[in-house]
């Protein structure tokens, strides 16, 4: 029998600021309708061949589109995308591929799906 749970996953990364301190935020699992949304939104940015990802026709906010949805400051506020655009792109990886695994986004995660 499977077994589901309510109670999304998540995990904490440390930040460390212009200044020097460090802060914490959470990258969380969305929750459905905010897959949707961000399905939705990123299929203007892929060519598809067959129901699989084949190419991209853009990379415009590749990383914010999913970081938006999924990162979360100290008092559990999403951040939005004007500050996301402003983080260092090494930043913006790193973190994109921890909210893909959360989110079962992976490569590994679609293979077969369409």
């Amino acid at each position: 029998m499977a077994t589901f749970s309510l109670k999304l996953k998540t995990e904490e990364v440390a930040i460390e600021t212009k200044e020097g301190t460090e802060v914490t935020y959470t990258i969380c699992e969305m929750v459905g309708r905010h897959m949707t949304e961000y399905l939705d939104e990123s299929k203007n940015n892929v060519l598809m061949a067959d129901g699989k990802v084949v190419g991209m026709k853009s990379f415009d906010g590749l990383y914010a589109k999913l970081l938006e949805r999924t990162v979360k400051d100290s008092e559990g506020e999403l951040i939005l995308r004007p500050m996301i655009d402003l983080w260092p792109s090494s930043m913006q990886k790193g973190m994109f591929e921890i909210a893909q695994r959360l989110n079962g986004l992976g490569a590994e995660d679609n293979q077969g799906n369409g």
